[in-house]
């Protein structure tokens, strides 16, 4: 939701996982304090650097959308805000990690070598002659943003 063009709405307890179903079992009560589990706030952590993300990222922002891949598991997306304001989502539904190469567009189609950096997993990678390969783990997220 918060690489995607418009307004980003994260619903009562989506920032850290918690759990649901039909009405009236959607509002269950948040936790606060100790009552939050490890992995909630590791949800929680990571979706605010994604918000911090996207505050830096014109192209998460503004960009038009471009698919890149698309699978029935796998979706690979670009927003592009011109010139190298550029970044690449990749979104993994599948319980096995997954590797594709993307053909990059708008300024960057073809450009011999430019630098990616995922800014949440830490991870650089080099794009060549407009290609890059992302590597998207099972059931997760990558967001990767010229360096």
């Amino acid at each position: 939701v918060l690489t995607l063009p418009g307004l980003p709405l994260i619903y009562y307890g989506d920032e850290l996982g918690l759990p649901g179903a039909g009405d009236p079992d959607n509002r269950r009560p948040m936790p606060w304090g100790d009552a939050v589990t490890a992995e909630e706030a590791e949800m929680r952590a990571e979706v605010a650097a994604i918000g911090r993300l996207r505050r830096q990222s014109k192209a998460l922002r503004e960009g038009r959308l471009e698919t890149l891949h698309l699978e029935p598991d796998l979706w690979i997306y670009a927003r592009d805000a011109g010139g190298a304001d550029y970044a690449v989502v990749g979104i993994n539904r599948s319980e096995t990690p997954r590797q594709v190469s993307v053909v990059l567009g708008g300024d960057l189609r073809g450009v011999p070598r430019l630098g990616f950096r995922d800014p949440i997993g830490g991870a650089t990678l080099v794009a060549r002659d407009g290609q890059l390969t992302v590597e998207v783990p099972p059931i997760a997220a990558r967001i990767l943003v010229v360096d």
